[in-house]
């Protein structure tokens, strides 16, 4: 009944349970209710789920991260960390940048508005 009716308050579904032959205490209806994921009346069905947020905002998101590559030079084994930025929708990669140590200072030359500007850029 609450799936169908999601403006139906615990009192309702009492009443509605009552008329078909069956005495149910609210809280016990709200029990039920809770225990099945289902939210009180004014809330129901009022959020949106996760999976109808990434529908309608998958073209906007944005993945990053940073991983580890070694590379055998004239010195030696060297380890290289990569930043890059994934295009969640179209499965686009780009390379934000290659450095030996990331450090603070390193981070600190990809402010979140640097990235913002490359990430728009990236995408037009």
């Amino acid at each position: 009944m609450a799936w169908s009716n999601p403006s139906w308050g615990y009192a309702r579904i009492r009443g509605a349970l009552y008329n078909l032959g069956h005495e149910v205490g609210r809280n016990t209806i709200k029990r039920i209710l809770l225990d099945n994921g289902l939210d009180p009346a004014p809330l129901r069905n009022r959020g949106m789920s996760w999976a109808t947020f990434l529908k309608a905002h998958w073209g906007a998101i944005a993945a990053t991260d940073l991983f580890s590559v070694e590379v055998l030079t004239r010195k030696g084994l060297v380890r290289y960390f990569v930043l890059f930025i994934i295009d969640l929708q179209t499965r686009r990669v780009e390379i934000a940048g290659i450095v030996q140590q990331p450090d603070g200072q390193w981070m600190l030359w990809f402010p979140k508005t640097n990235i913002a500007r490359n990430q728009a850029a990236f995408r037009s």
